[in-house]
């Protein structure tokens, strides 16, 4: 998988070059372990917060091609890549398409996915049952450990 944190910046140097997406905020870095299939390396993961014109189907479009030009298409389901991208929230919008589901539908049930969205954005709340996800995080009983490395 090459250096994490390094695959991490290079995906989101090629998401920002062309001026059409703006980084506005950055969770630390957190090592954690996989959680449906456990025998692989650990995962990085980061969230970031972004202010884009694009649509949410073609922010989704941007991503997938991100993924794909970093030869990252996943081969085994939940399986080891060098990146994979989520889509967590897009605004205000809900989304139950074939190809965007919106908010992400494992936000709520996801350790590793919580704490970072809550390092940038801790007020955040899902749009579907206007429920804090801090109060999401108070709730979940995945117990998988997060490891903060550093701060992006």
């Amino acid at each position: 998988m090459g250096d994490r944190a390094a695959n991490i910046d290079e995906a989101l140097a090629s998401l920002t070059q062309d001026g059409a997406i703006e980084l506005l905020g950055r969770s630390a870095l957190y090592s954690t372990s996989p959680v449906d299939l456990t025998d692989q390396p650990e995962f990085l993961n980061n969230v970031v917060e972004i202010r884009t014109l694009l649509t949410a189907e073609e922010l989704l479009e941007k991503t997938r091609a991100v993924e794909t030009r970093l030869n990252t298409m996943k081969k085994i389901p939940k399986g080891p890549r060098v990146i994979d991208i989520d889509i967590l929230t897009y605004h205000l919008q809900t989304s139950k398409s074939e190809n965007l589901r919106l908010p992400h539908p494992s936000i709520c049930q996801r350790r590793f996915v919580l704490v970072p969205l809550l390092d940038v954005a801790p007020d955040a709340f899902c749009i579907v049952d206007h429920k804090p996800y801090r109060e999401c995080l108070k709730a979940i009983t995945d117990k998988t450990q997060l490891v903060e490395l550093y701060h992006g």
